[in-house]
């Protein structure tokens, strides 16, 4: 029954941001961070906010400068609009604009999560959702790990903010399977009882039958997509 009533949420909340009204969600964000809803926070932003028209964020953030909820929101929206704009497909076949616009939107969360960071101090999740655009470009790696770091230091047990250093460690991205799975066991063995940390493990092993499955055979396509330039000249 709980699910169903956090499913439904999430519906209205979608239908509420389809039409520019962003009263729903901001109720929503007042209520997480009252209790310190962390994981649910991140995931139900994930789901709801590239649905808001830029038009009304943009009106909403002029209006009221200082509300550190709207810039959660923006900081959100632009770092789910950077995984739009580059576009599906491995790094090799993304064309100079797309990483452009890309690079434009990860700029743009960063103002907002620096906002937030100004505002709301306490509240880590700019910086969990900013994370996972970050991994767009190699050249982001340091202030992953800054983000990530104050994301940790705040609140440690945040699924969402594991995941991409999950991937950044993985062989696919210059890593290794060993130091992927290492550091997704590392974090499940500290989360806390009933935590869904067991995701990121499941997400590590996943990322390792995919390299075997892609790569593995093939070292030329998995030397292209390594050594790709990810962007680079355009930061």
């Amino acid at each position: 029954a709980s699910q169903e009533h956090a499913d439904l949420e999430i519906i209205r909340l979608t239908d509420q941001a389809k039409a520019g009204d962003l009263s729903g969600l901001r109720q929503y964000l007042a209520r997480t961070r009252a209790t310190a809803d962390w994981n649910d926070r991140t995931f139900v932003l994930d789901c709801v906010v590239h649905w808001i028209p830029l038009a009304t964020l943009d009106f909403a953030c002029e209006t009221e400068p200082s509300a550190a909820d709207l810039f959660v929101i923006r900081s959100s929206f632009f770092s789910s609009l950077a995984w739009k704009k580059r576009g599906s497909g491995t790094a090799d076949k993304i064309a100079e604009d797309r990483w452009g616009a890309a690079a434009n939107c990860i700029k743009e969360a960063l103002a907002a999560r620096d906002k937030v960071v100004q505002l709301d101090p306490q509240d880590p999740t700019a910086n969990v959702r900013v994370l996972q655009s970050l991994s767009i470009f190699n050249a982001f790696w340091p202030e992953m790990q800054a983000t990530f770091q104050k994301a940790t230091n705040l609140a440690p047990d945040i699924v969402d903010v594991y995941r991409p250093i999950v991937s950044i460690m993985s062989k696919r991205w210059g890593g290794s399977h060993e130091k992927s799975l290492d550091f997704a066991r590392s974090s499940f063995a500290k989360a806390a009882p009933g935590s869904d940390m067991a995701f990121c493990l499941f997400w590590a092993h996943f990322l390792v039958y995919t390299h075997f499955l892609y790569f593995d055979d093939n070292k030329q396509e998995a030397d292209r997509y390594l050594h790709s330039s990810r962007g680079a000249g355009v930061l």
